[in-house]
């Protein structure tokens, strides 16, 4: 319930935000358009979209990046390639398993761990798909 009312203050904001005025929605029309988006949230299957991220943090600069995301539904694959700004085109992210590997162009692949798994982390291969599990 709370996700659908926050998607709802969402909707509703990116509305108002917008320099045209839309038409209030009836409150069953509202439930239509969540519940399409709700639908559209559980595809099952293989997708590709395209993000946009902003990053806004106190005293600095805001950021804007944009990614193309992958998502393989049938073993549950992931990557995520960031394509602007300049200085971010072509690093990305890759989930294969459990684990979560980053890409730099410049350094190459590094596999990320929550802290709970860094104590179990070994120093074996470092590319993705190359590891063996225990």
């Amino acid at each position: 319930m709370r996700t659908t009312t926050f998607r709802i203050a969402l909707l509703l904001l990116g509305c108002l935000a917008g320099t045209v005025r839309a038409k209030t929605l009836a409150p069953a029309e509202v439930t239509e358009v969540v519940k399409t988006i709700d639908d559209r949230q559980r595809n099952s299957g293989d997708y590709r979209s395209l993000a946009y991220l902003e990053q806004k943090e106190k005293d600095k600069t805001d950021t804007a990046r944009e990614a193309i995301v992958y998502r393989r539904s049938a073993d549950q694959k992931l990557m995520i390639l960031f394509t602007k700004p300049k200085g971010e085109a072509g690093k990305g992210y890759l989930r294969l398993d459990k684990n979560l590997w980053s890409y730099d162009p410049t350094t190459g692949w590094r596999r990320n761990t929550s802290p709970t798994s860094a104590a179990r982390r070994s120093s074996g291969p470092s590319t993705p798909g190359s590891s063996t599990r225990r």
